[in-house]
């Protein structure tokens, strides 16, 4: 609405895709059939966005990097690898897009980042996949020189964070975003099986408590 630019990059999309989902849908648990679950369910995301602010991110604006990640089982599956073929190729979009503003979940409040990986946490702190994007982030403005802004935003898994800003939303956008974490709905079925809650309700839990903190 402000005139922005914006553009969206799924880094990988294996990952959270319970094998239980793909078969109830008559599907084949496949790394294949995983990835075009989560394609869809970015692409349905992206047009309820759009429903708010037209054309705000059309087709062409949302990149599937498809970057090499790890196999396995469902808790290892689906992390991008640090791989100096990875870093290239994010490196690459990152220099075409040329942005002036990144935003991305925060694990770590310290930036630059800790050189280690979060160790799995008792209350499940610690997002490998955020904090491998955001190395990748931190290598692109390394090697690009670029001077850009980094917007880190808390979520259920952050360790730590120092907060600098608040945006605060009425209940109508609030309904609106919860509809748009909907859409990822294998990520709403694992964490109604795992943690009895669901996915929207999940990620909006840190912002009503902060809500009610203000």
């Amino acid at each position: 609405k402000a005139g922005a630019v914006l553009s969206c990059a799924v880094l990988s999309c294996g990952s959270g895709v319970e094998d239980a989902y793909c078969e109830e849908r008559g599907v084949a648990p496949t790394p294949e059939n995983i990835c075009e679950i989560r394609r869809a369910e970015q692409r349905a995301g992206c047009a309820i966005w759009n429903e708010a602010c037209p054309n705000g991110l059309p087709d062409t604006s949302l990149a599937f990097l498809e970057l090499d990640e790890s196999g396995g089982d469902l808790a290892d599956r689906g992390q991008v690898l640090p791989t100096e073929a990875n870093a290239d190729r994010f490196c690459a979009y990152f220099a075409a897009q040329a942005p002036d503003l990144v935003f991305v979940p925060c694990v770590f409040e310290e930036w630059p980042l800790p050189p280690s990986p979060p160790e799995p946490m008792p209350n499940g702190a610690g997002n490998l996949g955020h904090y491998r994007a955001a190395a990748l982030i931190e290598e692109a403005l390394r090697r690009s020189g670029r001077k850009c802004a980094v917007l880190l935003h808390r979520d259920p898994k952050t360790v730590s964070m120092h907060e600098m800003r608040h945006t605060g939303y009425d209940e109508a956008l609030l309904k609106w975003k919860s509809r748009m974490l909907r859409a990822h709905d294998s990520q709403h079925a694992r964490n109604m099986r795992t943690r009895g809650v669901g996915f929207a309700e999940r990620l909006m839990a840190p912002e009503r408590e902060k809500a009610r903190e203000l």
